[in-house]
């Protein structure tokens, strides 16, 4: 009996300890190309009077097909992809994950890292939470990135 528990027990634990190295390979191997972001609470972001959950609507049309690049020694890169933002400085950044689920960015060198817990990665999709504290006292954005 004994025989049979330790290795299931070892392969529980090995999957425990190992399984962020998982989320990470899967995270580095693709590119994340932006489908939607999603407020928790309807806002008014670009201040045209009209409240709305749609953060993209809401955002310059250059950010809305945004991809990003998550590489080796905690390299993020921002890639305009088709729709250039000359105005928006062009974003290369750190990334790490924190604990289990959290993924944190710095977009760039004058940026503090802001922390995304992970609530799906798959082969196809990532969908990130974060809390934007500089919008109207801090709101919950959902993010959906499609794997590239």
């Amino acid at each position: 009996m004994t025989k049979i528990i330790f290795p299931i027990f070892l392969t529980i634990l090995t999957s425990f300890v190992y399984g962020q190295n998982v989320n990470i390979n899967l995270l580095k191997s693709k590119k994340w190309l932006t489908q939607s972001a999603t407020s928790a609470k309807p806002i008014d972001l670009n201040q045209k009077g009209t409240l709305s959950t749609d953060v993209l609507s809401q955002s310059p049309f250059c950010i809305t097909d945004d991809i990003f690049i998550f590489k080796d020694k905690g390299v993020f890169i921002k890639d305009d992809n088709q729709y250039d933002c000359p105005s928006l400085p062009k974003s290369n950044g750190l990334w790490k994950l924190v604990g289990k689920d959290t993924l944190s960015i710095k977009l760039n060198k004058e940026s503090d890292f802001i922390n995304f817990k992970i609530l799906k990665l798959d082969q196809s999709r990532l969908l990130l939470l974060a809390n934007m504290p500089f919008l109207l006292n801090g709101v919950d954005i959902t993010y959906e990135f499609k794997a590239k």
